[in-house]
């Protein structure tokens, strides 16, 4: 006999990939939101994932974060493989380093040229309970390039829980109306073939 397929405990899968020069917090950001803790984490040598089951709009969304390793040759570690089946891209920078935001265009072009052009991104500021003293980056000028690139921004803090969860259910919400827009689209096209095979219109 056949056996009963056990359940989903979810009802989506989304994958999130976390990218940005090294030392921003991207693993500090993971952290804090999966297992709600903060600590210096040594760099990530290799790509990591790790799992969170959220709710949204009645949903369960179970999101795989991949955070990825990246240092001076950047472009070596974050691969076409790593964007495959992306749904979305969380790009971060550290306020308290210039080098890392200038280097978000990189990053995002990037993203441009190997990852799915429906892809949700958002850029991430971190660091954001630093001294103002320390920043070198405004929030002005992460808005701006925000606006530039047509993609949600907000700063963050692993280290005080600052807009962590804001962040990712922003980025999930976002891919969650994107995949109901396709969902709803997909039976009207499948409507459209089916009429087109037998000779008739569908308006």
């Amino acid at each position: 006999m056949a056996k009963n397929p056990v359940p989903k405990s979810y009802d989506f899968l989304f994958k999130c990939v976390v990218i940005g020069d090294y030392g921003v917090g991207k693993t500090s950001i993971v952290m804090r939101f999966t297992d709600d803790t903060f600590d210096t984490f040594p760099a990530t040598i290799g790509v990591d994932f790790k799992l969170r089951t959220i709710e949204l709009d009645g949903k369960k969304i179970k999101l795989q974060i991949w955070d990825t390793p990246a240092g001076e040759r950047r472009r070596v570690y974050v691969l076409p493989s790593h964007y495959r089946g992306t749904t979305g891209i969380m790009v971060v920078y550290d306020i308290t380093n210039k080098e890392s935001f200038e280097n978000c265009q990189v990053w995002l072009n990037d993203i441009k040229e190997k990852a799915s052009p429906d892809v949700e991104i958002i850029l991430l500021g971190s660091k954001c309970d630093e001294d103002d003293e320390k920043r070198q980056v405004s929030q002005e000028q992460g808005q701006q390039l925000a606006t530039e690139y047509g993609i949600k921004f907000m700063e963050t803090s692993a280290k005080e829980a600052i807009n962590i969860e804001m962040a990712f259910f922003t980025l999930t919400e976002d891919v969650l109306a994107k995949k109901s827009i396709e969902l709803t689209e997909e039976p009207l096209e499948k409507k459209k073939e089916k009429s087109r095979k037998s000779g008739c219109c569908v308006l």
